[in-house]
């Protein structure tokens, strides 16, 4: 589902947990704020998702059901051109280090504050559109988003 609004940090972001509830509660939550969300649910959603839209800034779990957490955010980083915060709830430094060693942009552990999860966003995107290369920036965003709309992915 993807839903549009307007906010500062402009762009489109995706929340990738297979804890539906979670993610319907976060997207919802930050579409109040103005920001354009999509929700996924595991890596192939995703990676659909990511085929079709330009995101800024993803937000993912390691644990998901059809992958390999790691393996998911080292083709993020790899192939995306936005950051990656991973938001799981194994309280390990090990993990944690792990996670940062493989790109991601910040960890954070579950149960994260909806203020410190949009802090991390906003960072994120921040650092994003300073650092991307003009060639790297897809499209249109406003006609991109106003075309995808409350599409059911």
């Amino acid at each position: 589902m993807i839903g549009t609004g307007c906010n500062d940090v402009e762009g489109l972001h995706i929340f990738v947990d297979d804890d539906h509830e979670m993610v319907d509660s976060f997207s919802r939550w930050f579409r109040r704020k103005g920001y354009q969300t999509t929700q996924t649910y595991d890596v192939l959603q995703s990676r659909s998702a990511m085929a079709e839209y330009d995101f800024d800034v993803a937000v993912i779990d390691i644990g998901l059901p059809d992958s390999d957490g790691f393996d998911f955010l080292d083709e993020l980083v790899r192939r995306a051109q936005f950051p990656v915060i991973v938001l799981s709830g194994l309280s390990n430094r090990e993990i944690e280090s792990t996670a940062i060693k493989h790109g991601a942009f910040r960890y954070l552990l579950k149960p994260a504050k909806l203020d410190e999860i949009e802090h991390a966003i906003e960072q994120a995107a921040r650092q994003s559109l300073t650092t991307a290369a003009p060639s790297t920036r897809k499209g249109d965003r406003t006609s991109q988003l106003e075309s995808t709309a409350n599409v059911e992915l």
